[in-house]
């Protein structure tokens, strides 16, 4: 009784040695790449990919963008602080893409500002209002950093 016993628990063990030898356990779970129309938050990876500049004037943040990742990206969110007196606030640009009004007739010059996606390894120009928030503030007055960033893996 004890020998059919042994054989069974042998196959048994054989099986699922070989049915765990297809997974490969030393790359954890498998991450969410989004799609076009579904954006996800993009992993850390693609975050330490992106560099730029950032500056503030008449109420707004803006400036430019580069994505070092292989990730489309859809809008990113920015920390920026002010060292004296030291306040954060958190802001959710988008990029876009200037394109001059071609309608607008007088002697100076107006820009319209469309939503773009930033395609992998290339700038874009980033825009949103910063109200009074940061009005004024010189380079070395404020920090920023980017805490996320949503797009998809094409």
């Amino acid at each position: 009784m004890q020998k059919p016993l042994l054989t069974i628990i042998k196959i048994v063990s054989a099986f699922l040695l070989l049915l765990c030898s297809s997974c490969d356990s030393s790359s954890g779970p498998a991450i969410d790449t989004g799609a076009e129309g579904r954006p996800v938050n993009a992993p850390d990876d693609v975050l330490r990919n992106l560099d730029g500049k950032l500056g503030f004037h008449e109420g707004q943040a803006s400036g430019t963008i580069y994505n070092g990742s292989d990730w489309v990206l859809l809008d990113m969110d920015v920390m920026v602080t002010i060292t004296k007196p030291e306040e954060k606030r958190k802001f959710r640009l988008r990029f876009m893409e200037k394109k001059k009004n071609e309608n607008f007739k007088m002697n100076s010059e107006l820009y319209l500002y469309s939503d773009l996606p930033l395609k992998p390894f290339s700038s874009g120009e980033v825009l949103v209002s910063s109200g009074d928030f940061a009005e004024g503030l010189k380079k070395e007055d404020f920090s920023w950093g980017i805490v996320s960033a949503r797009g998809y893996k094409p």
